[in-house]
């Protein structure tokens, strides 16, 4: 939605620390950063086929150890994306990356120009790492307001309710005792246009 609409002010948030962490790179050091993405994509594209899950495991257990505010964090958001299974981002109950690896015999092509372009539209964005809710505050009558909408999981499936590390059904609700749509709608009535 931001590159869509290309704000010239504003506020981008998430609760996950390293993915504002990257977007902070993005801003801050894209050469930094294309430059470290792309070491990686030349050592994964010179290593053997039968050593690639081997690279990918490596990679993920490096990225588990680094800090979340780190550029080799931010390396690690976009490269482990790019290969691992669906380019999904997943947590196990303690906080470690674990998604497998995505079969992939190449690393997808990374145009340095896509980083600086998205660069400029984040120099003057402010990059929080919070909760939607606590996002919200800051809002005022007249802001567009966008929330990534939650993914509601299977039926039966158990969530993670933050930082506490145990989970419960999701009927029971997320991390406020709520569903996070009735949250959504919670926080939207408090800014009416």
């Amino acid at each position: 939605m931001f590159l869509h609409l290309e704000p010239s002010r504003a506020q981008i948030s998430d609760l996950n620390k390293r993915l504002i962490g990257f977007y902070k790179h993005v801003r801050d050091l894209p050469e930094e950063l294309v430059n470290g993405i792309q070491g990686v994509a030349t050592r994964f594209n010179a290593t053997d086929m039968d050593d690639k899950k081997k690279f990918y495991l490596g990679l993920r257990s490096d990225f588990n150890e680094t800090n979340p505010d780190s550029l080799d964090s931010s390396i690690g958001v976009y490269s482990l994306n790019k290969l691992c299974f669906n380019g999904l981002y997943r947590e196990n109950a303690k906080g470690l990356y674990n998604v497998p690896f995505g079969q992939k015999r190449t690393f997808p092509e990374v145009n340095p120009e896509d980083f600086f372009e998205i660069s400029g539209l984040l120099q003057s964005t402010e990059i929080i790492h919070c909760t939607f809710s606590e996002a919200l505050k800051s809002a005022v009558s007249g802001d567009f307001v966008y929330f990534d909408p939650p993914y509601v999981p299977l039926e039966g499936t158990l969530i993670r309710t933050g930082n506490a590390g145990g989970s419960r059904p999701w009927e029971q609700g997320w991390r406020y005792g709520k569903p996070e749509t009735e949250r959504v709608a919670d926080c939207s009535a408090l800014h009416p246009r």
